[in-house]
């Protein structure tokens, strides 16, 4: 296939398709105004591609709500392999495409079920994606196919989206190469038309089309072979407005409307149903008297296709045709269609090809339309939903349920990641809401919801309390939900609201309403009112029955609540636990908004177990799932544990920028914890390098700020920074503060951090028995960061009692440690304490190696090490069994090891 003047494009398409050949996985957008050549890019793909597996989706505009429709269509081919993925895998896949029991799952898992679909479909052949009109791809379609592209490294799946410009929805693939296609140049668009027109061309004639269409093929293509030879020759005049953009479609249409009345209600049937069945649209032509010849002259004149399945020529035709119909012919064929689709094999689609059929209100397609949400929800098609329950209200003659759908229907959207459509969608409900009643309370809950999705958690709290107070006499879960939420708002605000605010939050808190046996989030509410009323110790024990109160389908922000309080507690196995079912649930119910924050309290998770590399690549995938949701929220535009990573790194120049980025998302949206994290931040990188003073005055929030778990988390650190800056007054306050919560608690992290910190108070033999028993504690902990810290310090205070032997055991198992989980400050602080000594560190292959691998590599050499195998390891990360395969490839040459056992060796024991 020769395709004139795209040199630099069929470059780029190239160089995908000889990466997918050698193993590689590429993704290329490509993005351009209609007719300027995307579609005939593609078509050149897949024809010099001839050699790979081959698979295609076209996203059409009368679809876009239909959850996975886009999915489908690309993997239909392949359905026959769903029996080699992971049940989890396939459960899911199968659910979203309506081929097993409809259950909740999440779009991450759908999207990791299509990648090892389709990385098993290229196992023994490489595989080419074909993606045309993506702008009018259903939304999940769109995220999992995103996904996908970002995911694949190893796996010889190539991509290519075609887009068309402008667009007015945004798309997930920010991050992806992309290419913009213009017009051709002159001398390609001269040489375009010369091929293409019957005969000469005068110069001036050619001069005009070029530059009135700007060089856009396909407008050059339907002048050549439209416009007579005397015009083309110049012997006639041109006419005043040439086809290109919507005149382009005009032209097409100008062809349809030579065409028999009952083919060009074929042509109407077929555009307004994307399945590209003919059967289907042949079963509706029939119900409406028009018989299967009537496709004959469409098929004669290259309008469709007939031969494999139902096909347009090009995307626009088929949008010229649906947006030229009348609105009554539109009706009119989507009944055909309603009524020509099967309602128990789909009826999702018969219940929308219904809705658009209908006038005004109908109770009965209405309910028709909930129910598809209902399915549309269980499968994790959240943004589908959304759409079905929109269309529902606005079918519903009752205001009451009229609202409460697009009340459900903004929830859905919002959950989904949508947080824009979903406030619009507020909106309309809020319009037709009733003045009091759930419907209210449920609007000012969604209302704070959006607010907090916003990152405005001051503007929030007031509205969230609003809606606590109407819900409470109506529905007590649900009110103390909406306190819950309003809470968090003002936990959030912290240093940044006013004095009080947080107190008079818990006093709302305390005297709500309570169910007769508590849910957890009553126990929540119980356990924070607690902590801010009565003190931190007092709170513990309410705290852990809020906890183990946690039912197993518990999500949202509850469970986020939940790891807060695990910090509070001390409780390093619940962090891990608790954060860790909330990513698991958050992602199988596809709540987008949600999954930063949970991303976030696993790498907390695994920043306190010393898996520095397992936290960053959390981050990573945290930052995708924001460009998904294109919306910063509460998180920003860095993660919260970015720079705790950074500084433990020792990366001194990251570490300050991240911070700063996040110091100016907190004081823009008046978000006191966030602030609190980049100054914690900042004071373990000032530890890290020694620079005790600095250190001190960046933790200081831990004992002058409110209450919070990141001020519980610092503490230890402000008071090892206070004592060595001669602050003694300074630490010992800090240091009280650290008991509430350390002896209350009563875990072996708890007694191991209040020993450390209390060690550095103490001279003789009451520090040393501190310090063993800090080491002790911390032993029986996942917190390896604080196990490394109490070594080294313990050896810093034998070197200075001159115990210098004992010392060198103490810093270079210190040492040992915080080079093996790449924490290079704190590292070179136990080095040159080890020299002062009068040793050396010992530098081990395995030192150097361990930091040379990347982060993903990093976090599939620990998960191999732990014995987990390759087809876990691609479920836990998202990628592929051939990019696990790859990577281990990779790492054992890097390590020069050459097993698994060798691995745990160097991984988990430091060699």
């Amino acid at each position: 296939m020769s395709l004139i003047g795209r040199s630099p494009e069929l470059l780029l398409i190239n160089s995908v398709l000889a990466a997918v050949q050698t193993g590689e996985s590429r993704a290329l957008v490509l993005r351009g105004v209609p007719g300027v050549g995307k579609t005939a890019l593609l078509g050149y793909a897949a024809q010099t591609a001839a050699d790979m597996r081959i698979a295609r989706a076209t996203g059409v505009e009368s679809e876009m709500t239909l959850a996975y429709a886009g999915v489908h269509q690309l993997v239909a081919p392949y359905l026959e392999q769903l029996g080699s993925l992971p049940d989890p895998q396939r459960d899911a896949l199968e659910a979203v495409l309506g081929l097993g029991a409809s259950r909740s799952t999440g779009r991450l898992l759908v999207g990791l079920a299509v990648f090892t679909l389709l990385s098993n479909t290229a196992s023994a052949t490489p595989l080419l994606c074909v993606v045309d009109d993506a702008q009018w791809l259903d939304r999940e379609s769109a995220e999992v196919l995103a996904f996908v592209a970002r995911r694949g490294q190893a796996d010889a799946i190539g991509l290519l989206f075609a887009v068309r410009e402008p667009t007015d929805r945004p798309l997930p693939f920010d991050g992806l190469a992309e290419h913009v296609v213009n017009g051709l140049d002159p001398d390609a668009a001269r040489e375009l038309l010369e091929s293409a027109a019957a005969g000469t061309t005068e110069k001036r004639v050619q001069e005009r089309l070029i530059a009135d269409t700007g060089g856009n093929p396909l407008a050059l293509l339907e002048l050549a072979a439209h416009l007579a030879p005397d015009q083309l020759t110049g012997r006639a005049t041109l006419p005043e407005a040439l086809p290109i953009g919507e005149r382009l479609e005009q032209a097409f249409l100008k062809r349809v409307r030579t065409l028999p009345s009952g083919t060009q209600t074929f042509l109407l049937l077929a555009a307004a149903d994307p399945t590209g069945d003919p059967g289907l649209v042949l079963r509706a032509a029939a119900s409406l008297g028009i018989g299967p010849e009537t496709a004959a002259p469409a098929e004669a004149l290259g309008l469709v296709s007939l031969t494999d399945g139902l096909s347009f020529r090009h995307p626009l035709l088929r949008s010229a045709v649906y947006g030229a119909a009348r609105s009554e012919q539109r009706r009119q064929a989507r009944y055909a269609l309603a009524e020509a689709t099967d309602p128990a094999a789909d009826p999702d689609r018969r219940a929308w090809h219904r809705a658009a059929a209908v006038t005004g209100p109908d109770n009965a397609v209405a309910d028709e339309l909930e129910a598809s949400a209902d399915r549309a929800r269980r499968r994790g098609g959240l943004s589908t939903a959304s759409a079905y329950l929109n269309r529902a209200a606005r079918l519903t003659s009752d205001p009451h349920r009229r609202a409460a759908r697009y009340l459900a229907a903004a929830e859905a959207q919002i959950t989904a990641g949508g947080v824009d459509a979903g406030a619009q969608l507020l909106e309309q409900a809020e319009d037709r809401t009733c003045v009091d009643g759930h419907n209210r309370a449920q609007a000012l809950l969604l209302r704070g919801v959006v607010e907090m999705a916003r990152g405005e958690a001051a503007r929030a709290a007031p509205v969230l309390a609003e809606s606590a107070r109407v819900f409470e006499p109506l529905d007590v879960p649900r009110a103390a939900w909406a306190q819950l939420l309003s809470f968090q708002a003002v936990m959030y605000t912290g240093r940044y609201g006013p004095q009080g605010d947080l107190m008079a939050a818990a006093r709302r808190a305390r005297s709500s309403a309570r169910s007769p046996r508590p849910t957890a989030t009553e126990l929540f509410l119980d356990a924070f009112a607690t902590g801010f009323i009565d003190g931190p110790d007092a709170a513990v024990p309410v705290l852990r029955r809020a906890i183990h109160a946690l039912g197993p389908e518990e999500a949202g922000p509850v469970m986020e609540m939940a790891t807060y309080a695990a910090v509070q507690l001390w409780e390093d196995d619940t962090l891990d636990v608790v954060s860790r079912r909330h990513l698991h649930i958050t992602r199988m119910l596809g709540g987008l908004t949600m999954l930063p924050l949970a991303l976030n309290a696993v790498a907390v998770s695994e920043i306190v177990g010393g898996r520095i590399a397992l936290a960053e690549a959390l981050h990573e995938e945290l930052h995708d799932i924001r460009r998904i949701i294109d919306d910063p929220g509460i998180i920003g535009e860095v993660a919260p544990g970015e720079p705790m990573v950074a500084a433990l790194r020792g990366d001194e120049e990251r570490t300050r920028s991240l911070a700063g980025a996040i110091a100016r998302h907190a004081a823009t949206h008046r978000l006191g914890p966030l602030a609190d994290v980049a100054a914690h931040g900042l004071g373990v990188l000032e530890l890290g390098l020694g620079h005790y003073p600095a250190a001190m005055e960046h933790l200081r929030f831990a004992m002058d700020g409110p209450p919070s778990f990141v001020a519980t988390s610092a503490l230890p650190d402000l008071v090892e920074s206070a004592m060595r800056s001669d602050e003694r007054e300074t630490a010992a306050k800090a240091a009280d503060l650290l008991s509430l919560t350390t002896l209350s608690s009563g875990t072996p992290y708890a007694l191991g951090i209040e020993a450390r910190s209390r060690a550095l108070f103490a001279t003789g033999a009451e520090a040393e028995q501190l310090h063993r028993t800090a080491i002790d504690h911390l032993r029986r902990t996942r917190a390896a960061v604080h196990l490394a810290r109490a070594h080294h310090l313990y050896g810093e205070w034998l070197r200075r009692a001159r115990q210098r032997r004992e010392a060198r055991e103490q810093l270079r198992t210190a040492h040992e440690l915080f080079v093996s989980m790449g924490a290079a400050a704190f590292a070179e602080r136990a080095r040159a304490e080890l020299e002062a000594t009068g040793a050396h560190a010992r530098r081990r292959s395995s030192d150097v190696d361990l930091n040379t691998l990347t982060p993903q590599e990093a976090h599939i050499a620990r998960l191999a090490a732990e014995g987990a195998p390759n087809a876990e390891i691609a479920a836990q990360l998202y990628v592929s069994r051939r990019t696990v395969e790859s990577h281990l490839t990779k790492i054992y040459a890097k390590l020069g090891v050459h097993s698994r056992t060798q691995l745990a060796g160097i991984v988990l024991r430091g060699g």
